[in-house]
């Protein structure tokens, strides 16, 4: 579950010692944010891209400690579509990322200290890396083009070497995807319905 309300978001900001964040036990709270840039052509296509998520659950009462999470990625793809026949198509990317942080349990001692540089320290492992995502789609030329798509997300996994701090960053694992889409065209507007299994 989710850190959902305002009231919550007031807590953690204005809590100056360890009692009182006893309204955020077995809640999670995280913030994202991320901006990414493409060009694209006919079955070619490039984007660079910056992701951040940073999070965290605060557990265990009696002794209490957070479990954090930080992590920026940022980099660039290239990809590339190649139709197999009128139904058929078959896309790959290959991407170059640079990854930097991870997960830490930090005590609640120093998240109520306020001290953000002792915090920072903590997520200092940068690393970078080169991952392939394949992907293999099928639409039908009828009515609502449905559209189904097999993507092998970063096959084998992505391993990064340690650029900065003093580990490498955790590789990414590999993962399955199987998406469903169909479009209805409309004068002026184009209407897409999907789902997507992970």
């Amino acid at each position: 579950n989710g850190l959902t309300n305002y009231q919550d978001f007031q807590a953690l900001g204005s809590s100056s010692g360890t009692s009182t964040y006893s309204a955020l036990f077995g809640k999670s709270i995280w913030v994202g944010a991320n901006g990414r840039t493409s060009i694209v052509f006919p079955f070619f296509g490039f984007a660079a891209y910056d992701d951040i998520k940073v999070s965290g659950a605060l557990n265990s009462p009696p002794f209490p400690d957070f479990n954090m999470g930080f992590i920026n990625y940022n980099g660039f793809q290239v990809g590339l579509g190649i139709p197999l026949d009128p139904i058929f198509s078959f896309g790959v990317t290959l991407k170059k990322i640079q990854r930097q942080g991870g997960e830490q349990t930090l005590g609640l001692s120093t998240i109520a200290t306020g001290a953000s540089a002792n915090i920072q320290s903590q997520f200092q492992n940068i690393g970078s890396g080169w991952g392939l995502d394949t992907a293999l789609m099928a639409r039908l030329p009828t009515p609502f083009s449905p559209t189904v798509v097999a993507m092998w997300k970063d096959a084998g996994s992505t391993a990064f070497t340690q650029t900065s701090g003093s580990d490498n960053p955790p590789r990414l694992a590999e993962n399955l995807i199987l998406g469903a889409g169909a479009m209805v065209d409309l004068p002026g507007l184009d209407l897409r319905v999907g789902s997507e299994y992970r």
